[in-house]
C-alpha cells in the first residue's frame, strides 16, 4: 500500500511547526492565554477534577508540573490529580491497578499496548472513545478524517480505546549509513543497487579509501548484531515486525523467499571477501563505537544516528544510503496508540478530552513538544529554532524538555510538529539536525507495508506461539550462512522445510486473516 502519510502528514505537521514549551525568566507572570492556539473555549464554572496515572515524564518529572499541562488545566478549569510511575515499573503497576479494580479515571502516557487495550476494553474497564472523539475533539477528528487514520487506532472489535500520538514516519529498519567522503575521495558515486554497493565496498577495502597511506585499515561494512538494515534494499518493502511483503493482497514471509536467498548470498560474499567486520556477530555496541570513534576506518555502518557509531566529529561524512527505488523502502506510519485511555470510573470524559484536543491542533502540537516561544525556545530570522537554556525552565536541554514539554521516551497525546524535524537550529544540536534531515529525505521514498493489524485473541496467541521460535531459527541460519559455516546452496531447501515444519503455515494464516480484516476496516 503506497504510504499516504508522507505528503499528507508532513503537510499537517508543517502546520504544527512553530511553538514550544518552557520559558526564560521574566519580571512578571507570562501570559499563556493564547499559547495553545486553540479556539476560545468556555471553561466550566466549577473546577472539574480527574484522577490519572502517568509515567514520570522524561523519567524524572511529574507530568502535572510541565508547562503545557499547567497552561491547559488553568484555561479549562480542570485539575488532574496524577499518580506518577517510573517507566521501569509502569507496565507492572498499571496492570496491577487495572486488575485490582482500584484504578483511576485516566491513563496518560502510560504505554498501553493494542492487546492490553482490547483486553481491558472487552472487560468494560476501558471505554470506547470513537463517538466521544467526534463529539468533543474536532481537531483530532479532522486530522483522522483527512489522513484516513482511523484505521490505525481501531482495535480489532472496531472500537477506539486510546488516543494516538504522531511522530514523523521514518524507516521501519535501522538506518544504513555510507561514507560519502570516501566515495568522493575515490571518485565513485553513491550506489543505487546491491551490485554497485558491492563494488563500492570492495573499493573501500582495496584503494586506501581514508587516504592515510595504510590500505589495510579500512572496514567497509561495520555493524553489530543482525544485518537487517539491508532488508530495506532488496527491491521490495518488508515489514519489520512480521518480515512480510504484500503482493496483490497476498502476504509472503520473506525469510523463505528468493529475495532472502539473494540477501544471504550477498552478505556471505561480503564476509568471505573481508568486506564485513569479522566480529560483527559478537562485538557489542559499545565496542563498535569505541572502534569507530578511534580512527576513520568505517566505510559504512548501521545505527539510529551515525554519530553514535563514529562520533560527532565524523558523522557528517556519512549519509543514509538513498533507497534504490520509490516504494521499496519500508517506513512506519508514525502513529502510536494507547497514549491516553479513559476508564469506566470516568463519568464525565467530555471536558478532559476537549482539553487534550488542543494538542492535536496547530499551535497545540507545538506547545506539547517544544513549549512556548520566547520561554523555552526561540526562532531566528531563518525560521530555525533552538532551546532557551539557563532560564526559568532549566540549564540543559533535558531540563527544559522535562519542565517545558510533555515530549519524552513514552509517547503522549499530540501531533509532532514538522519544525522539530526540519528547522532545528544547528546551535541546538548539529548532529540531531543532520540526522533529522536524513530521516526526512529517505522517508520520502517510503511505503507503509501493512495496515494496523487487528489481531483476534486466537490469532494473537498463534503469533505469540510461533513467531519468536521461527525468527530465532532463521536468524541462527542467517549467521551460519554469512560466516561460511553453512553452504547456502546445499542447505537452503532443508532450511525452508524446517521453517515450514515449525508452523509457518499457521503463522501466515494468522497474518493473512488479520491483514484481510484490517484492510477491510480502512
Amino acid at each position: 500500500m503506497k504510504h499516504k502519510f508522507i505528503s499528507i502528514l508532513l503537510a499537517a505537521a508543517m502546520v504544527l511547526s512553530m511553538a514550544a514549551c518552557g520559558g526564560s525568566p521574566s519580571q512578571s507572570q507570562p501570559d499563556h492565554s493564547s499559547a495553545d492556539g486553540s479556539a476560545d473555549t468556555k471553561a466550566p464554572e466549577d473546577k472539574l477534577t480527574y484522577s490519572a496515572v502517568a509515567v514520570l515524564h522524561a523519567s524524572t518529572y511529574d507530568l502535572d508540573d510541565s508547562l503545557p499541562m499547567q497552561i491547559l488545566q488553568e484555561k479549562y478549569n480542570i485539575d488532574i490529580e496524577f499518580q506518577s510511575l517510573l517507566s521501569s515499573e509502569l507496565s507492572e503497576k498499571r496492570n496491577l491497578l487495572l486488575n485490582s479494580g482500584d484504578y483511576p479515571e485516566l491513563f496518560i502516557k502510560s504505554g498501553m499496548s493494542s492487546s492490553e487495550m482490547l483486553d481491558y476494553g472487552s472487560q468494560g474497564i476501558l471505554i470506547p472513545l470513537e463517538d466521544l472523539i467526534k463529539e468533543h475533539m474536532p481537531n483530532l477528528t479532522a486530522w483522522l478524517d483527512e489522513n484516513n487514520a482511523w484505521q490505525w487506532i481501531l482495535s480489532s472489535d472496531g472500537h477506539v480505546y486510546g488516543l494516538p500520538c504522531y511522530e514523523l514516519a521514518i524507516t521501519d529498519w535501522t538506518p544504513y549509513w555510507i561514507n560519502m567522503k570516501w566515495i568522493e575521495y575515490l571518485g565513485l558515486k553513491e550506489p543505487s543497487s546491491l551490485d554497485e554497493l558491492y563494488e563500492v565496498l570492495k573499493a573501500f577495502k582495496e584503494q586506501d579509501a581514508n587516504g592515510n597511506g595504510d590500505p589495510n585499515d579500512e572496514i567497509p561494512l561495520a555493524f553489530n548484531g543482525m544485518p537487517t538494515f539491508l532488508m530495506q534494499y532488496l527491491g521490495q518493502a518488508v515489514d519489520s515486525r512480521t518480515y512480510c511483503t504484500v503482493n496483490d493482497g497476498k502476504l509472503s514471509f520473506v525469510p523463505v523467499t528468493d529475495m532472502y536467498y539473494t540477501y544471504l548470498e550477498f552478505l556471505a560474499k561480503l564476509y568471505a571477501e573481508g568486506l564485513i567486520l569479522d566480529t560483527c556477530f559478537t562485538i557489542t555496541g559499545e565496542e563498535l563505537t569505541a572502534k569507530g570513534t578511534e580512527n576513520d576506518i568505517f566505510g559504512s555502518s548501521a545505527s539510529a544516528g551515525i554519530f553514535l557509531v563514529v562520533g560527532r566529529d565524523n558523522d557528517d561524512d556519512y549519509k543514509m544510503l538513498t533507497p534504490f527505488g520509490e516504494g521499496q523502502y519500508a517506513i512506519g506510519n508514525g502513529i502510536g496508540t494507547g497514549v491516553f485511555c479513559v476508564t469506566d470510573k470516568c463519568t464525565n470524559p467530555g471536558p478532559v478530552l476537549a482539553m487534550f484536543d488542543t494538542f492535536y491542533s496547530q499551535e497545540g502540537g507545538i506547545l506539547a513538544t517544544m513549549g512556548v516561544e520566547g520561554e523555552t525556545y526561540s526562532v531566528n530570522e531563518q525560521g530555525e529554532w533552538e532551546w532557551i537554556l539557563g532560564g526559568k525552565y532549566g540549564e540543559t536541554v533535558d531540563e527544559v524538555r522535562g519542565n517545558g514539554t510533555i515530549q519524552g521516551t513514552t509517547a503522549g497525546p499530540y501531533l509532532s510538529p514538522d519544525i522539530w524535524w526540519t528547522k532545528m537550529s544547528p546551535n541546538a544540536d548539529p548532529d540531531e539536525v543532520y540526522l533529522n534531515q536524513e530521516r526526512v529525505r529517505t522517508a520520502a521514498y517510503g511505503v507503509s507495508v501493512l495496515p494496523n493489524m487487528h489481531y483476534t485473541e486466537e490469532d494473537e496467541d498463534t503469533v505469540a506461539a510461533l513467531a519468536t521460535d521461527i525468527q530465532m531459527y532463521f536468524e541462527e541460519y542467517t549467521v551460519e550462512v554469512i560466516t561460511g559455516k553453512k553452504d547456502l546452496a546445499s542447505t537452503w531447501d532443508n532450511y525452508v522445510a524446517t521453517v515450514e515444519r515449525m508452523g509457518l503455515s499457521d503463522l501466515m494464516d494468522a497474518y493473512q486473516r488479520t491483514y484481510d480484516k484490517s484492510i477491510a476496516l480502512q
